[in-house]
């Protein structure tokens, strides 16, 4: 531990079907882009890990473990999102996503793998009452991360994160709709990347049909 934090290891292993000394080029370079990700993304407000130390020879990254529950399991603890009484909570968790993503966009940074079991919230105190929410989100894993200024990046990042939001939740509409609002309030391209994230939709709808 670290100042009292816990810290994991996140090893990128060796891959036998490739060159060894391709192998290991291209896992230095997976973990230097990861490293600089995570910086970028802490300068950029967006909340993330900490690195805490980096073995190029051995490509393994060591950041702090953050606390809390997947927003995976905290949307399904909320139960049907559909129900007015989940309205405010559902709305909450949704600007608390839309937020985090946009400062990520805003800073360059393409996630490429933004499901809610990569964003963690605080677990509900035990004396807190049912109208307890969540008041932060961290986004993790930003292993298959990248730098991009193009807005069809940024929608096809967004495509990703809606297409997990609809296979793991349930009645996620309105969820889904307040992230892609505060996206478009937070983001001076926000439109633009939404008028692409059409496109993106009507692609992978054609790729679906094909096979």
């Amino acid at each position: 531990m670290m100042c009292g934090k816990k810290v994991i290891a996140k090893e990128r292993f060796k891959k036998s079907y490739r060159i060894e000394e391709l192998d290991t080029k291209l896992r230095r370079r997976q973990l230097a882009a990861e490293v600089k990700a995570l910086e970028k993304a802490t300068k950029a407000g967006v909340k993330a890990p900490e690195t805490v130390f980096v073995d190029k020879e051995n490509c393994v990254l060591y950041v702090t473990e953050i606390d809390g529950q997947t927003v995976r399991d905290y949307i399904h603890s909320l139960g049907d999102l559909s129900l007015e009484d989940n309205k405010a909570k559902v709305e909450n968790i949704a600007t608390l996503m839309g937020t985090a993503i946009s400062d990520l966009h805003h800073a360059r940074i393409i996630h490429s793998d933004l499901t809610t079991s990569n964003m963690i919230v605080p677990i509900k105190p035990e004396n807190a009452d049912d109208s307890w929410m969540p008041d932060t989100l961290h986004l993790i894993d930003f292993g298959l991360s990248f730098f991009s200024d193009l807005v069809e990046d940024r929608s096809v990042d967004l495509y990703v994160m809606e297409r997990a939001v609809q296979t793991t939740h349930a009645h996620s509409d309105h969820l889904l709709h307040k992230i892609y609002n505060t996206y478009k309030n937070k983001n001076l391209l926000g439109n633009k990347v939404q008028t692409r994230l059409n496109d993106v939709r009507n692609r992978g709808r054609k790729k679906s049909m094909i096979g």
